[in-house]
């Protein structure tokens, strides 16, 4: 019995040690929630031209545009290859065409070949005018430089052609456009240059050769696009070139 009484009164101290545990405070917790709603409120009435959501309606705008589409849902202008069945890019802007350079479309090889089309024939330039010292005419040099210049604008042209064709139908006749020129300035330059070479002895002939060829083509380049020829006699005419 003495024990027992020994025990109870051991273990009447240690409860009294012990932490009492606060009342539930129900005020507290209608605060909070309280708070919670009121921040609720808030953000449903962000307005709509709020920085934050024309950020989040931007990146699901982006989103969406950097899909690639098959060929049926493709833009009409774009479908030219029925055979090709998926890859074409929609309506983008302009930074997302920069950004399509690095996608995987029916567009890559195409953008990517010019590009490092451009970077050879700038590397030969260089190569050709800077660091071989040939001690040739003036005009020789002349003829070469213009040559691969014109190499280097076809490339350029070409590979923006492909990378911003898809911006709008618009954008895609006007960028077909410098992309046909760069063409043809090619052509003439590889033509000049065989005629130059051709003629050397004879100089007169040499001259007026390049000269007539230059007067066609700025005529073909003024009136090119009041002739309306169909497709396939535009081809006709650029291989008899």
């Amino acid at each position: 019995m003495k024990l027992l009484a020994g025990v109870e009164k051991v273990s009447d101290p240690i409860e009294d040690e012990l932490p009492k545990e606060k009342p539930h405070n129900n005020n507290e917790v209608d605060t909070i929630q309280d708070h919670l709603q009121g921040l609720i409120r808030k953000c449903d009435h962000v307005p709509a031209d709020s920085s934050i959501k024309a950020d989040i309606s931007l990146n699901n705008n982006e989103a969406k545009l950097r899909r690639l589409l098959a060929f049926k849902d493709a833009p009409e202008y774009l479908q030219h290859n029925p055979y090709i069945l998926h890859g074409y890019r929609g309506y983008l802007t302009t930074k997302l065409c920069v950004e399509s350079i690095f996608w995987w479309t029916n567009e890559t090889i195409n953008i990517w070949s010019h590009i490092f089309g451009w970077m050879l024939f700038f590397g030969l330039t260089l190569y050709d005018l800077c660091l071989l010292n040939i001690h040739a005419p003036f005009g020789d040099k002349v003829i070469v430089a213009l040559l691969l210049i014109c190499f280097q604008v076809c490339m350029i042209l070409s590979s923006v052609y492909h990378t911003f064709s898809c911006r709008s139908e618009k954008d895609y006749w006007c960028f077909l456009s410098f992309d046909l020129f760069g063409i043809a300035l090619s052509l003439l330059s590889i033509y000049m240059s065989g005629v130059y070479y051709a003629f050397w002895c004879h100089k007169v002939c040499r001259t007026t050769t390049n000269l007539r060829t230059a007067l066609q083509y700025g005529v073909c380049l003024r009136d090119g696009d009041e002739l309306r020829l169909a497709g396939f006699a535009k081809a006709i005419v650029l291989i008899q070139f």
